[in-house]
């Protein structure tokens, strides 16, 4: 076993970089978290919300934009807590 951070430095380090990376983000929260098979990453989900882009012209017009949920998969290196990678998180048979 090697040493390694611990799971709150890697999920902080995570929220740290996405708020650096899109600012302030609405509804943002942990959804997932996991280690490599080899312990050399902490896997941190991290979603949230963000307007859809308007794609008719009844959506033009509404006071109230729809949203959809992001998801986002951090590769936290375990040793040093740097944030290697940022993926598309896609569910169960994704990763």
């Amino acid at each position: 076993m090697i040493d390694r951070i611990d799971r709150k430095k890697a999920i902080k380090n995570s929220i740290d970089y996405v708020e650096d990376v899109y600012g302030s983000l609405n509804g943002l929260n942990l959804e997932e978290i996991d280690i490599s098979d080899d312990e050399r990453f902490w896997l941190i989900t991290l979603g949230w919300n963000r307007i859809k882009k308007a794609t008719g012209i009844s959506e033009l017009g509404s006071i109230f934009p729809s949203t959809e949920r992001v998801y986002k998969t951090f590769y936290v290196n375990s040793s040093n807590g740097e944030v290697e990678k940022m993926k598309i998180w896609n569910g169960y048979n994704g990763e």
